[in-house]
């Protein structure tokens, strides 16, 4: 330790009113040693918050530490007269509610000790979710609001909210937080003069907004002293009685001693700073989450040839008539997002799903561009729309035809996603597997809104990414297959030898015979030696695999990967037909 840790200076000049994290409640403390020995060290945090309207603030001006801090009893109170204060009112008397607890205080006296539990308020309001020691709110990504720290019991220490969903919260229920809290640090040291603190004195100052103040004792002036007891006693109560009753006392039926000693001998020299301030946290009067309030903080987007751009806000209508380009890449970046979910409507349409509850309608055009009615974007939160103004490019290539069609001309495509396709005909060959062989196809099930992210032509951006889509089309078909049920329905004389794939077509050629069977297999077998492409990329196989695949490397890295998941799920159709289908 040092003299500028115990003078606080550093801390002392920073405030929450401009931190990222704003405590709400606090008890933390970092504790070395006994503190009646040399060498003992503490340091301690402590916050109580009030929520105050603004009829009331001048009235909270003049609570501070004692009336707001830690001692200050957090709890519903039922009056004899029939009047009730919940534990969220804060009450200056009894009966007089001026202020809202934003950390409500639970004890437990069966189990011991309490809990500390965010204002349900606060937590519907934002709408947030509990996981592990974080307050989450799904609809910005999950994003931490508020969390709690605990030590190494286990026991709260620490609730703290971000300010920026604070503000949010008190500008809907027009609240100020007034903070008031206490920092207190301590060393025991031999003496004062061989210590980082020589030269110090005790004094007490003004300073930053509150009052700091620096105690140099003696440790033995802190702990020592005297000491007196006085113990007293009944002495008319017989114990052979089988219901005793006592009278009333007097001098006739007590007895008492006393005894009186002192404690000394503790060495060294206690140094305590202390620093106490009263603090106000303002909302900004505006609340675009709990309130709804118009954000004035959301970007521009690029609506015309020329690069023109229009607000946001401009383009929060349904009548907008305008539709906006962005880079395919976007699909990607939002699927990398907790809670966000690829849909398909059609061949070259589909949908992203947000957290926030909406479904963002898109199609694919001529130049691989993703467009989208402006509208739909507008309506988004700011922070998504961040996201997608990021990727918003000049328009190239038109409007998707097929978004078009559907919200133009009221007549969806009749087509068809192959990775839509991909999921249906391999479920289509697992359900006539069970029911011609009565076994099952696959090791175990997928979850497909998950698979969805990883099987599209999107994941297709250069040749690694599509050498990597291939190892997913494999460990999504390949790799589930049952080996084990396989080979008891292959006749091939090396089938111990075989893997997943060629124990398939095997069971194929049963029916169609070899040559059919190693054409039908072609592209799965073409993507599985893409996945070894994956794992040795200067292979110079890869271009005999994306033929055998059936893949056009003229065309785009989409259509790329959109050729490499169609035929795919071609090739499974065609095991299911030539097997099941009847003569």
């Amino acid at each position: 330790m040092d003299r500028d840790w115990i003078l606080q200076k550093k801390a002392t000049r920073r405030t929450f009113s401009k931190s990222t994290w704003v405590p709400l409640r606090a008890s933390v403390e970092e504790e070395h040693g006994n503190v009646r020995n040399l060498g003992y060290s503490n340091e301690f945090f402590g916050c109580g918050s009030v929520g105050f309207s603004p009829e009331n603030r001048d009235i909270a001006e003049e609570l501070s530490w004692m009336d707001i801090g830690l001692s200050r009893t957090i709890g519903p109170y039922a009056y004899e007269d029939g009047s009730y204060s919940t534990i969220d009112e804060y009450q200056l008397n009894d009966k007089e509610p001026i202020g809202v607890h934003l950390v409500l205080e639970i004890p437990l006296p069966v189990v011991g000790g309490r809990q500390w539990i965010l204002n349900p308020d606060l937590v519907a309001a934002l709408r947030l979710i509990k996981e592990g020691d974080n307050w989450v709110r799904p609809e910005e990504n999950f994003a931490i609001v508020a969390r709690e720290i605990r030590d190494e019991n286990g026991e709260q220490r620490l609730i703290e909210i971000k300010r920026e969903y604070l503000l949010d919260y008190l500008a809907a229920r027009n609240l100020a937080l007034r903070l008031s809290y206490y920092r207190q640090r301590v060393e025991n040291v031999k003496s004062l003069e061989a210590s980082h603190y020589a030269g110090l004195d005790s004094h007490q100052e003004e300073r930053d907004g509150g009052r700091y103040e620096l105690l140099i004792r003696d440790i033995n002036d802190v702990f020592g002293g005297s000491w007196a007891m006085f113990r007293t006693w009944r002495t008319d109560v017989d114990e052979e009685e089988d219901a005793p009753v006592m009278g009333p006392e007097t001098n006739e039926n007590t007895d008492y001693e006393r005894s009186r000693g002192h404690n000394r001998g503790y060495d060294g020299v206690r140094v305590e700073g202390e620093f106490w301030r009263d603090e106000w946290i303002d909302h900004q009067g505006i609340s675009t989450r709990v309130r709804g309030d118009e954000d004035k903080n959301l970007p521009l987007f690029i609506v015309e040839t020329d690069g023109t751009r229009l607000a946001s806000s401009e383009l929060n209508s349904e009548e907008i008539g305008r539709w906006l380009w962005f880079r395919s890449s976007i699909v990607n970046e939002l699927l990398d997002l907790r809670g966000f979910s690829l849909g398909w409507y059609t061949a070259e349409t589909g949908c992203i799903k947000s957290t926030s509850g909406y479904s963002i309608h898109f199609g694919i055009n001529s130049s691989d561009l993703i467009t989208i009615y402006a509208y739909d974007i507008a309506r988004l939160p700011a922070w998504e729309q961040h996201i997608w103004a990021a990727q918003n490019v000049v328009p190239d290539g038109k409007v998707s035809s097929e978004l078009l069609d559907a919200q133009v001309k009221a007549q969806p495509a009749s087509t068809h996603a192959v990775e839509e396709l991909f999921f249906e005909v391999m479920a289509m060959l697992e359900n006539g597997f069970r029911e011609a062989f009565d076994v099952p196809l696959f090791t175990h099930d997928i979850n497909r809104l998950e698979a969805m992210k990883h099987i599209s032509r999107f994941s297709s951006k250069d040749q690694a990414s599509l050498l990597r889509l291939a190892k997913e089309l494999v460990r999504i078909f390949s790799d589930r297959l049952d080996v084990r049920e396989l080979r008891k329905l292959s006749k091939h004389s090396d089938k111990d030898k075989l893997g997943s794939n060629k124990l398939l077509e095997d069971v194929l050629a049963q029916k169609v015979g070899p040559e059919k069977a190693r054409e039908v297999f072609g592209p799965i077998a073409g993507a599985y030696d893409m996945r070894v492409g994956d794992a040795h990329p200067t292979s110079s196989k890869i271009g005999d695999a994306l033929k055998l695949a059936g893949i056009d490397d003229n065309t785009s890295l989409l259509r790329q990967g959109e050729q490499l998941i169609s035929n795919f799920g071609q090739s499974i159709w065609w095991v299911g037909k030539l097997l099941f289908e009847k003569p």
